[in-house]
């Protein structure tokens, strides 16, 4: 990435994605090693995960704030505002 000197934003799209999941999704139940929870607790509990077993979290936190801005101007923004800012064709 440009700003992040990495050279692979995988796992920052993939909590994207995820983020964005769990907000159009927060009932759904979920399991991480058999732990069980809400989904919109999910994107939350793999980044404790990665604290717990020493990975970074940058990328996952980045991909958070990423999948944050989508959710807000793709589903927020338009019904509060009347504004979309990313409409698509």
């Amino acid at each position: 990435g440009f700003f992040t000197a990495q050279p692979f934003l995988g796992q920052a799209l993939s909590f994207m994605v995820l983020y964005v999941w769990s907000r159009k999704n927060p009932d759904a139940m979920t399991s991480v090693f058999g732990v069980q929870f809400q989904a919109f607790y999910l994107p939350w509990a793999l980044i404790a995960l990665n604290v717990l077993i020493g990975n970074p979290i940058f990328m996952s936190i980045l991909g958070v704030i990423a999948g944050h801005i989508y959710y807000f101007l793709h589903y927020i923004a338009p019904d509060s505002m009347g504004v979309d800012p990313i409409k698509t064709p």
